[in-house]
């Protein structure tokens, strides 16, 4: 019992250690909302690049949002990735009611490539502005987001701005789980050292990612990332490593987002990217982030029943003190102190993506079939 015990406790105080980490990490998010930064006498030009496959149901709202900000010397250029749905008709029609508006149609896919490295590749190739924005094809604008940050990127002379928008949820455990995820992703891309320009300090939100053309084309570019599932973070990896100024935040006011419908659709998405960008194709990886995932839940629990129950309410006493404290994200309380308990449900995704991967041999991404060994050559994010 003596080692269960000490095993249970040396689980838990990781379990808060990880806590700690992922709390001090997003108290260093910077929110947009709270920039004053002073509108340039000119504004530079500005390409907001899009790939679309198959999101006829979602990308028209989302695009008619774009289309309604606030921002002169813009041109939006939405790749329509071989869908078979209903999204090329939409941006054919939404292109003819607005000059600003590009649609790039691709019916092929070169080998070596993922669809949607492919997709704005082409899109970055098209563009001709002096700031390119790549973002996700669902995410809705308010109007004044584009010139929030262009004048952050401007006044801090930035190369690349990267920001969260509000996730939208219908139910508060969907919420809970989104939060859960943002916490292991802030301890794993360490946003306080990207905002203090540390080194070996990186990351990218597909949602919105701002980049100075002039910084782009001075790296190696799409093709250097063309088989990378973690692409968002492999566009901040990628400028990272050529020395370019960063900054990565959130924006809950001026961006929003529905990641998923469903928590189970959640667990279904990260199939297909979370055993490569977590576990590097590797099941022993996989296995011990899995079980230690797991403990991080159980282990508090287990410990009540325990002569060391002092430190299971240690960790809820923390957890619902970092629930009150954390930094605004656009969720409650409640679903803060519940995002704590989720870990379990995050090492269910990743043993699934795991078995999944593992059992076919490769990943299917938007019906393409990726074998593990070439993926695996070409990964370049390695968190």
């Amino acid at each position: 019992m003596g080692i269960l015990y000490i095993s249970l406790c040396v689980f838990a105080v990781l379990a808060l250690i990880t806590h700690i980490a992922g709390f001090y990490q997003a108290s260093h998010l910077l929110e947009l909302g709270d920039r004053d930064d002073p509108e340039p006498d000119e504004w530079p030009t500005l390409s907001v690049v899009i790939p679309a496959c198959n999101e006829g149901e979602t990308i028209e709202a989302a695009l008619s949002s774009l289309m309604g900000v606030d921002y002169p010397n813009l041109e939006i250029i939405v790749i329509n990735d071989r869908s078979t749905d209903d999204t090329g008709a939409i941006l054919d029609r939404l292109a003819a009611t607005d000059p600003t508006v590009q649609a790039v149609h691709i019916e092929t896919l070169p080998e070596k490539w993922l669809g949607k490295l492919h997709a704005v590749h082409v899109g970055t190739e098209a563009s001709t502005s002096d700031f390119i924005l790549y973002c996700d094809s669902d995410v809705h604008f308010e109007e004044d987001s584009l010139k929030k940050a262009m004048a952050w990127m401007m006044n801090d002379r930035l190369d690349f701005l990267s920001l969260m928008p509000r996730m939208v949820a219908n139910s508060t455990f969907l919420f809970a789980l989104v939060q859960t995820f943002g916490g292991l992703w802030c301890v794993a891309t360490r946003p306080g050292g990207i905002n203090q320009d540390k080194p070996n300090c990186f990351g990218g939100i597909g949602a919105f990612n701002m980049v100075r053309r002039e910084a782009l084309e001075q790296t190696e570019g799409w093709p250097w990332l063309k088989m990378e599932i973690a692409d968002d973070a492999g566009l901040g990896y990628l400028l990272h490593r050529h020395g370019f100024k960063a900054r990565i935040g959130i924006a809950v006011n001026h961006l929003s987002l529905e990641w998923y419908p469903s928590a189970w659709a959640m667990v279904l998405g990260l199939e297909k990217n979370a055993f490569a960008a977590i576990c590097r194709f590797s099941i022993f990886r996989s296995l011990v982030i899995v079980g230690m995932f797991s403990m991080y839940t159980l282990a508090p629990w287990i410990l009540l029943a325990t002569p060391y129950y002092w430190l299971g309410i240690a960790c809820f006493s923390f957890y619902i003190l970092c629930g009150w404290l954390g930094p605004e994200m656009g969720i409650s309380w409640l679903q803060k102190v519940l995002a704590s308990q989720l870990n379990i449900v995050v090492a269910f995704a990743l043993l699934r993506s795991t078995i999944k991967t593992v059992a076919r041999g490769s990943v299917d991404w938007r019906g393409t079939e990726y074998s593990i060994p070439e993926l695996r050559a070409e990964q370049r994010v390695k968190f």
